[in-house]
């Protein structure tokens, strides 16, 4: 699994002194993540009749490697708003076919009333590469035996789901149900998202792993899976033919509804 990751170290070089680029938030992406970001400057934006303000683009720059934010001239496909002055929230779409990697923030703003390619200004937030605090990984995987701990042999279960908050990324497991992500010093939550699937019962003792990163990896943090139905009683069925059949579960399953019964007087 790729992880795109930015950690902000330094401020680059813009064109205009006085006014600069200081920070993103979240410093931090997955492929195939659409960040809700919030980038701020110091008086770079100016709010007018469009919710874009006199931005012009925002690009995630990693030598020649790009990823598109905001366009002036697709600005449905990546919403972008001015807040004001010193603020701007906006998407950002990190494509599955994005290089892992550090990247450069720019943003050109032009002089309202001035047209996009009119009086650009190009404005930096340099990310300087550097390693992250630490890294967070672990298992999904089909805990045969049920005890809640990967035991050797066991299937890894590719395409799950692990979300971790605050950051709020869902990182897809690899094909033998790994995942791995870089993170700074801090707290976090994993829980394992389910789809449609028969396995869908934790085996683990918490269904929410937390886990602290404090200059140093964080492993181990597995999610064991089972089967949600036992069996079905008979297997098949034939078209046309109604036949009833027995579904046994290990855990509970199935929910009757309560019944109640309105009693009408009888009349003699």
């Amino acid at each position: 699994m790729k992880t795109i990751y930015f950690f902000i170290a330094a401020l680059f070089g813009a064109t205009i002194a006085q006014a600069q680029l200081t920070s993103i938030s979240p410093t931090q992406g997955a492929i195939g993540q659409t960040l809700q970001t919030t980038i701020t400057g110091s008086g770079l934006f100016i709010q007018n009749s469009s919710p874009s303000g006199n931005i012009s683009s925002i690009k995630l720059i990693n030598g020649p490697n790009v990823i598109q934010g905001f366009d002036y001239f697709n600005s449905w496909i990546n919403p972008t708003t001015v807040l004001n002055a010193d603020s701007v929230i906006s998407e950002i779409s990190i494509p599955l076919t994005a290089v892992s990697g550090n990247y450069d923030l720019e943003v050109k703003t032009v002089n309202a009333p001035a047209p996009p390619g009119q009086k650009q200004r190009i404005h930096y937030l340099q990310h300087l590469t550097s390693p992250p605090d630490g890294y967070i990984s672990g298992k999904v995987f089909h805990d045969l035996n049920a005890n809640g701990i990967y035991d050797s042999g066991e299937p890894g279960l590719p395409n799950y789901i692990v979300k971790v908050s605050p950051l709020n990324l869902n990182i897809f497991t690899d094909a033998t149900g790994n995942y791995s992500l870089p993170a700074l010093n801090g707290n976090y939550s994993l829980i394992v998202t389910f789809y449609a699937s028969n396995l869908l019962f934790l085996t683990s003792s918490n269904d929410t792993l937390s886990v602290t990163i404090n200059n140093a990896n964080s492993t181990g943090n597995d999610f064991g899976l089972e089967p949600a139905l036992v069996s079905i009683t008979p297997s098949v069925a034939y078209k046309g033919i109604a036949s009833i059949h027995q579904i046994v579960s290990k855990y509970l399953s199935f929910f009757l509804p309560e019944i109640q019964m309105e009693m009408s007087p009888t009349f003699l």
